[in-house]
């Protein structure tokens, strides 16, 4: 089986239900057409309302894929134009993301599928990687100053918490 991994007008999808895609070692993989070209999607998360959502970092898009159809459903655009949407997380009735290239993190409703942002108030943050914590805020990875931030998910306060000396955080869990 080969699996196209040219990211510009394709997702992948590893989905555990979908019949007709190839079934390797237990999990079944789908490809879904994006629909918007050189959109380079990144992170992807399972929202409350049971769809795959995902960031498209070129696109400054956030998708929505009917995990049940393998179709992308819904693109909505960035509040900021060229945001660089990167990592993404789902947190109650919201997906929040970073915005690599505008400093800022975003989430969109799953009800309304309104989408806001939230100014990190950093110079070259890059906010890269986003993690929702069992204390009810968000904690995100800064790879252009090497630090750590945190959310609150009530108000879209924004706070550094950690600097991490000779570091850009990518990932975290």
């Amino acid at each position: 089986m080969t699996i196209n991994t040219s990211f510009a007008s394709c997702l992948v999808l590893v989905a555990l239900c979908l019949s007709a895609a190839p079934v390797v070692h237990g999990i079944t993989i789908t490809e879904a057409d994006i629909g918007t070209a050189n959109s380079q999607p990144n992170g992807m998360a399972s929202g409350a309302d049971a769809a795959i959502w995902f960031t498209q970092q070129s696109g400054s898009k956030i998708g929505r894929v009917n995990p049940a159809t393998g179709v992308v459903s819904n693109e909505f655009p960035t509040l900021t134009a060229n945001a660089g949407p990167s990592g993404i997380t789902a947190f109650g009735n919201f997906l929040w993301f970073t915005e690599q290239d505008a400093n800022r993190i975003g989430r969109i409703s799953t009800i309304t599928n309104v989408v806001e942002e939230f100014a990190t108030g950093m110079s070259g943050a890059l906010p890269n990687a986003i993690v929702a914590g069992a204390d009810g805020a968000l904690y995100f990875t800064e790879r252009g100053t090497g630090k750590l931030g945190r959310v609150d998910a009530g108000s879209g306060n924004v706070t550094e918490i950690l600097s991490i000396t000779l570091s850009g955080p990518a990932g975290i869990v």
